[in-house]
């Protein structure tokens, strides 16, 4: 295995993608410029009106370069294109942004605490994620788990936010790019645990960030986030969701098993909360039709 280089502004770079970001895109780009050495924000094919958010993100700040698409190949692809970019430019450490991602004044600066306090107890972390607060429901997702942690392991990390080392996005590959969007960074996660590779959340590393369209309702007499994802999104849900699961349901069958009460707990929720259901139905059943055909890749409804 390759020898690990321990995180530190100078070594550190951002990727950001972006598609069709809104006029808040260049505050996000600012909290986050002094933090790292270099920004790197990979487009996907955003409008020209979206692009100008873009374009004054990188007037604003000298240490961001744009790399364009010309059409949108989807978060991997972009993900990996950036990732190339930086670890040929020298970086030992990647960290991964949404444009809708907004990052603390500390939160880089926690993010490598939180690699070396897991150094002092003998574990070495190749990916670090944080403890972000949902945008609309105010919502700190480790907000019981973290206690006073300085960190705590985990092996589902979402992709924004998130620090990867060279050492590991050079043993395990990259990012799946046949998925397109959902699933992307679990799929990644499985994938590092299973290479022997350690993955946390630094409980003082915050970001605010958001998931699908999210809406609190009572549900059962309980409060429930409903994300509200788009039909796009239910189909890409479904169909690499079902495929996760077949990849890793002897290697991972609690996870598999979890997974399906979940998908079985969103889907009554869609059904009873959501609005289009008819549309988002279709979605559905198309996503499971090219689950079971094995037909991956960009989807256009």
């Amino acid at each position: 295995m390759l020898q690990q280089t321990p995180p530190k502004k100078n070594n550190i770079a951002s990727v950001i993608i972006t598609f069709n970001p809104d006029e808040h895109f260049p505050s996000h780009v600012r909290a986050l410029s002094p933090q790292v050495e270099q920004i790197t924000i990979v487009d996907n094919a955003s409008t020209d009106e979206n692009f100008t958010f873009i374009s004054e993100a990188q007037k604003q700040n000298s240490n961001v370069l744009i790399m364009k698409n010309s059409q949108n190949q989807g978060i991997a692809q972009a993900l990996n294109k950036g990732m190339r970019y930086a670890l040929e430019n020298g970086f030992s450490w990647i960290l991964l942004m949404d444009h809708d991602s907004h990052a603390a004044d500390y939160m880089v600066k926690a993010l490598i605490e939180a690699y070396q306090e897991a150094k002092r107890q003998n574990l070495i972390l190749d990916l670090i994620g944080v403890n972000f607060t949902h945008q609309k429901t105010g919502t700190v997702a480790f907000a019981k788990e973290c206690n006073d942690c300085i960190f705590i392991k985990k092996t589902g990390i979402q992709t924004s936010g998130s620090l990867l080392s060279q050492n590991a996005y050079t043993k395990v590959g990259p990012f799946r790019e046949d998925f397109f969007i959902d699933y992307v960074d679990t799929e990644y996660c499985l994938r590092l645990k299973h290479k022997g590779f350690h993955s946390a959340i630094s409980c003082r590393a915050h970001m605010s960030h958001t998931i699908g369209v999210p809406n609190e309702i009572k549900f059962m007499g309980k409060s429930v986030s409903v994300k509200n994802y788009n039909q796009l999104r239910r189909y890409y849900r479904t169909r690499n969701g079902f495929t996760l699961m077949r990849e890793y349901v002897f290697k991972e069958p609690l996870w598999v098993f979890t997974k399906i009460l979940f998908l079985a707990q969103e889907w009554l929720i869609l059904f009873t909360a959501e609005k289009n259901k008819r549309e988002k139905l279709k979605s559905i059943l198309h996503g499971v039709k090219d689950y079971i055909s094995k037909n991956m890749g960009k989807h256009t409804l």
